[in-house]
């Protein structure tokens, strides 16, 4: 899949789920051609692949995640991208009080794990190489 069509349609399904995003303020706020967004929310066209970095910056602070990972724009303009993972209660505790062994499974929020994108070709290899050191776990 090329690239402008993998992030046309994570772009196209988030601003679907959020309505009160205005699709033309982006346009207008990014300097866009008119109705390029529009047109790709409609599957007349794909996003053309010169706009999407600027698009997927400006998406991340209205919460846009690109293959499942959080996104946050850096003071240097680059992406930071993020998962949580959550063991999902497979850790057990044993505590000791009043003469009896108790066990509790107890769920964690795990180290995030990160990659940070400065183009678009960096974004292509969350696509391309699986880094998830924790493939067992649950995504928060």
């Amino acid at each position: 899949m090329q690239a402008n069509k993998k992030y046309s349609k994570e772009i196209i399904t988030f601003l679907k789920s959020h309505p009160f995003i205005s699709v033309n303020a982006i346009e207008r706020a990014l300097d866009l051609p008119f109705t390029t967004l529009s047109k790709a929310m409609t599957g007349q066209r794909d996003i053309s692949e010169k706009h999407l970095w600027n698009i997927i910056l400006a998406l991340s602070s209205y919460g846009l995640t690109i293959k499942g990972y959080s996104c946050k724009v850096t003071e240097s303009g680059n992406l930071k991208l993020w998962k949580k993972w959550r063991d999902g209660g497979k850790t057990e505790h044993v505590f000791r009080g009043n003469g009896a062994d108790q066990i509790y499974k107890i769920s964690y929020d795990l180290e995030e794990y990160r990659h940070t994108a400065t183009s678009l070709a960096d974004l292509d290899n969350l696509y391309t190489e699986d880094k998830n050191p924790y493939k067992s776990l649950e995504t928060v």
